[in-house]
Parts: C-alpha cells; structure tokens; sequence
C-alpha cells in the first residue's frame, strides 16, 4: 500500500499545482498552449528518441509484450470503431481508443515494478515499455491523419492513405521513436553530451505534462468530460488487465513473473501522452484531462488489491 501512494501521490500533487497555478493567473490558456507545443515538439521527442536508441531490441522476448499488445490492439481497435459509429470524428475515437489503453509504464511502471518485482520484473515491464508508444499511440496518429486527409477530400483512398503515412512519420511524436530504432540497430555510441542533453530534456516532460494537466482541469473543469472519463477508467484499469492476464497465462502460458508485471502495467494509470495528443490536436481534451485524474485516483484504489492478489 505505502509503495503504491508513494508512487502515485506525486502524480496527483504535481496536477494540483498545476491548477492551482491556473486558477491564480500564474499560468495562462496562452501559457499552457506554448508549454504543450514545447513539451510535445522537443521534450517528449527526446525523451521517446533517448528511450528507443538505448533498447537492445536484439534481447526482447517478443512473447512478453505479444502478452500485453494481444488484447491492448483489439481494444483499442474496437474503442474506435464503436466511437465512429456513434459519429464521432476520427480524432475523438482515436483520443478515446487511446484512453481505454496507454498506460504511464514508464513513470508510475519503473519505480513499482522495481519496488515489487526487482530487476527481473523489470526486465519484463522494459519489453513493454519499449513497444508501448510505437504501437498505440502510433496507430492513435495514424488514425487522426487519416481522417483529416479524408474529411478534407484527399481524393482517391490509396492518396489518402500515403499522405496519412507521410504526416504521420513527421509527427514529433513518431519520428523520434522510429529514429530512436534504427540508433539502436545501428549499433552506433550515443556521444555523452548528446545522451545528456537527451536525458535532461527528456526528463522535464512527464512533470511538465502532470502541470499542464493540472492546468487544464482549471481551464475546463472536472465535470465536463467525467462521464466519458469514468467509461474509460473502467475499460483500461479493469477491462484490459483482465484481458491481459488472460490471454497471458491461458493462451500464452507465459512466467508467472512476466504475467504479472505486465497485468500490473495495464492496470496502471492512464498515461500523459494520452493528454498531450489531445491537447496537439485539439480533441478531446476535457475528457483527457478528466480521465487521467480519474484513472489515477482509481488506481490509488485499485493497485494495492491488484498487488497482493499477485503476491507482490
């Protein structure tokens, strides 16, 4: 228990200051939009790109995330479909499919993996990690442009398709990550005044998207996308660890240790990025910031009970 409110307490303060900030004026709607574009356009960029380029792809057991992105796709996949057909664009479905399972593995991830399972949980909680923005928020982008290059009448559907590859690859959420590859495959040594420029970069975001988080609940309020947040919560923090579990120990009869680490990251909060696309698009961003408040008040809840039925 004391692990858990350790890990996510700081979570929530980080937000509160934000709003408060907000709601004294020290920080304006202006303010939180610049500080969004420079979070999303160079420190998440270097934080993703950092991450990337010091994986060794060539260790992964692929059965370990094939455990976790097995049933994470198809949910995603089905959150969006059910939003379009209930005429939603293409940003919002992508905004709220991602919502129902981008977990914070990295910041919240780290720290109680390490604290429950050691490094060789962590080990496995890495895997994940390191295929977590490649795939969901990746195909979350590519359905965004995708429907932007539709609705504004790109022509026939392979045009369509090639300009939404094409933007999406510019994102600067996904050119870091897949720059951050090839780094890796390379083989190439990062220089140590690039690594550490990196890191110090890459370390601001996750603080500084939990303020403009915070910021954000006192531009919009709670209320306003609490109905949505609260669907959501349900999906990522009890829907899809259940899914997980399943499919890991049933289907894939993987470790013991490995099932449970990554049961425990899909039980984790929603994850920052969630709010930082929404706000670089400008879709749904009420319930985005709702969600995350939600999701991690949740799991303060949620995670102690999870952590001993696993024997943590």
């Amino acid at each position: 228990m004391g692990s858990v409110a350790n890990t996510l307490l700081p979570v929530i303060l980080l937000m509160l200051a934000g709003y408060l900030a907000y709601r004294r004026g020290i920080l304006s709607e202006s303010g939180s939009r610049q500080l969004s574009d420079l979070t999303f356009a160079l420190l998440a960029p270097a934080l993703l790109f950092r991450s990337m380029a010091r994986t060794d792809f060539s260790t992964l057991d692929f059965a370990v995330p094939l455990g976790y992105f097995g049933p994470a796709v198809p949910i995603f996949a089905g959150l969006a479909i059910w939003r379009i057909r209930n005429q939603a664009g293409f940003d919002s479905a992508a905004i709220f499919a991602l919502g129902g399972t981008f977990s914070n593995t990295f910041m919240l991830g780290v720290p109680l993996v390490s604290l429950c399972w050691g490094q060789e949980g962590l080990a496995s909680l890495l895997m994940v990690v390191a295929m977590h923005s490649l795939i969901l928020q990746t195909s979350a982008i590519v359905l965004i442009e995708f429907g932007r290059r539709h609705a504004n009448g790109a022509g026939d559907p392979w045009r369509v398709v090639t300009q939404s590859v094409k933007s999406t690859l510019a994102n600067p959420v996904i050119a870091p990550i897949v720059l951050g590859i090839f780094w890796s495959l390379s083989g190439f040594q990062m220089p140590t005044a690039i690594d550490s420029a990196l890191q110090l970069a890459g370390a601001a975001a996750p603080a500084l998207c939990l303020l403009l988080l915070g910021a954000s609940l006192g531009q919009f309020g709670l209320k306003e996308g609490v109905r949505n947040a609260w669907l959501l919560t349900v999906i990522k923090n009890l829907l899809h660890p259940a899914a997980v579990y399943c499919f890991s120990r049933f289907v894939l009869n993987l470790d013991p240790l490995a099932v449970a680490v990554i049961t425990l990251a899909a039980a984790l909060p929603v994850g920052n990025n969630v709010y930082l696309l929404a706000q670089r698009y400008q879709a749904e961003v009420p319930m985005a910031s709702a969600l995350i408040l939600v999701s991690t008040l949740f799991c303060a809840l949620s995670l102690p009970i999870l952590l001993a039925w696993l024997g943590a």
